[in-house]
């Protein structure tokens, strides 16, 4: 807004925000493209930085996995109960390895109908692990690493190749890409 003087200030959008900010200079203008200008000040809405960081139980997982076209994937860890596994887990970090609905239809892949129910469960808890690992962190892994499935009975890991920016997933069986992220 402009303030008395020939002062221009500048504020959030919401109501009742001060106008913390004010004009120091102008940067560089290419009319008609791009104004850049400096402020004296950042612009904050009200309760930017004092809202509480939303927490893994404020996720919404299949929700998610539904967005980013996994729908296949969401519906089955639903049916089967294994979403509370993911649910309770997610607090402590919580990676999935989500396949969208077109790795369902690929040539090879198993009819999950045929698996006994502690097979596909297993098979499901095989594509998450416990803890919060992005990509890079995925990139600079060298030693296998559990997935949920991993228990007494049996050694369910993942061994882990980088190609550049590519990185795949190794069972033993089959590899899979990391096309994108998620969440």
């Amino acid at each position: 807004t402009d303030l008395q003087g020939g002062k221009v200030g500048f504020g959030s959008a919401v109501p009742g925000s001060k106008l913390d900010s004010s004009y120091t200079k102008a940067v560089k203008q290419i009319p008609y493209n791009i104004s850049v200008i400096e402020i004296s000040a950042p612009i904050i809405a009200p309760g930017l930085l004092t809202a509480p960081a939303p927490t893994a139980s404020d996720v919404n997982i299949t929700a998610a996995l539904e967005k980013a076209g996994c729908k296949t994937f969401a519906s089955l860890i639903t049916s089967n109960g294994v979403i509370k596994t993911f649910q309770s887990t997610a607090d402590k970090g919580l990676t999935l390895f989500a396949p969208n609905d077109e790795a369902f239809k690929a040539a090879g892949v198993p009819d999950l109908n045929k698996l006994s129910n502690a097979d596909r469960i297993s098979l499901l808890l095989y594509h998450a692990r416990a803890g919060y690992t992005p990509k890079g962190t995925l990139k600079t892994t060298k030693d296998p690493i559990d997935t949920l499935a991993t228990n007494g009975a049996g050694k369910y890991d993942l061994k882990v190749t980088t190609a550049g920016d590519e990185v795949t997933l190794h069972t033993g069986v089959d590899s899979s890409r990391i096309a994108d992220t998620v969440l």
